[in-house]
């Protein structure tokens, strides 16, 4: 990742998307104990996730 000079000082970063697979993509519930899967615990997941900034 390349950083531009804009003045003397300053700098300028590409834009960033951050993203959150609350549910995981292919895991199971089997395959850790941490995914969540009941919707109480998929929505306090999420809740976390977006105030943590994702």
């Amino acid at each position: 990742m390349s950083v531009q000079i804009r003045d003397a000082g300053t700098r300028s970063a590409p834009k960033v998307v951050i993203t959150c697979a609350v549910t995981g993509s292919i895991h199971t519930p089997t395959m850790s104990p941490h995914l969540p899967w009941r919707p109480e615990d998929i929505a306090a997941q999420a809740i976390e996730a977006a105030e943590a900034g994702a």
